[in-house]
């Protein structure tokens, strides 16, 4: 459960970070 709990929690900062980069590229969708 811990392992899960923790994916999750990476995956949602690196999708977050991925967005911050767009913005600067592209207009948000």
């Amino acid at each position: 459960l811990a392992s899960v709990v923790l994916a999750v929690l990476l995956g949602t900062i690196f999708l977050n970070s991925g967005r911050n980069l767009r913005k600067a590229t592209t207009p948000a969708s």
